[in-house]
């Protein structure tokens, strides 16, 4: 969902980012394998942006040429770097972003409804932000196991490598040892979103993930 309103607030809810890099440390056991401890940095043709990582609060962080604005999750509470962000008033014609306050009923409305039109949202724009999660898992699962005390994971992005060495923090505070810990440090790869495939050196091996051997058709 977090993904899907930087997709929104983009504005790129029919396309995807051009370059994906991501970083985690899968669990050993449990009844899961996604990866609970992650970091990922997606490029935009526009020049935005998008990193993520595991951390609290759960939210999106807006940063622009005026400051930054954080959106909790859950609740909704508004933070800003300048209060005074906060008490600006968005006039018709500047940007919108809308609000869907139960997207839920508006899915169900719209199946009742049988009109296009009353969706809030394309379900093209579900896929597109879907899309990124598992490209992001492609990068992880391409990677190679590296010393968590590393600095610069991420080469010349230095936004992504503040952020990698911000997480590393928080999991040395919370009892982790940086330097007897690993963790997987996936390629940085290209990626067309209109074709929906993969470009540059790592194309070969990143596409072979793009789909897997289907489960067969059910039967009632």
């Amino acid at each position: 969902h977090i993904i899907d309103l930087g997709q929104l607030a983009n504005n790129t809810d029919d396309t995807g980012p051009v370059r994906f890099a991501a970083t985690g440390k899968a669990r050993a056991v449990g009844l899961y394998d996604a990866f609970m401890d992650y970091e990922f940095e997606c490029d935009y043709a526009n020049g935005v942006k998008l990193i993520g990582r595991n951390v609290t609060p759960r939210g999106i962080k807006l940063e622009g040429s005026d400051g930054w604005i954080f959106i909790h999750i859950h609740g909704g509470k508004l933070e800003a770097g300048s209060p005074s962000l906060l008490e600006e008033k968005i006039g018709e014609d500047e940007i919108n972003l809308g609000r869907s306050p139960d997207h839920v009923r508006n899915f169900i409305d719209a199946v009742k409804s049988g009109k296009k039109e009353d969706l809030t949202a394309e379900s093209i724009e579900g896929h597109m932000s879907a899309s990124l999660c598992h490209l992001g898992n492609i990068s992880y699962r391409l990677g190679e196991a590296k010393a968590l005390a590393v600095d610069e994971p991420f080469g010349k992005h230095e936004a992504a490598n503040a952020t990698f060495r911000d997480c590393r923090k928080h999991l040395v505070a919370s009892g982790l040892d940086a330097k007897a810990t690993k963790f997987v440090m996936g390629p940085e790869l290209t990626f067309d979103g209109k074709t929906e495939r993969f470009t540059g050196g790592a194309a070969q091996a990143a596409s072979a993930l793009l789909e897997r051997q289907g489960r067969g058709k059910f039967h009632a």
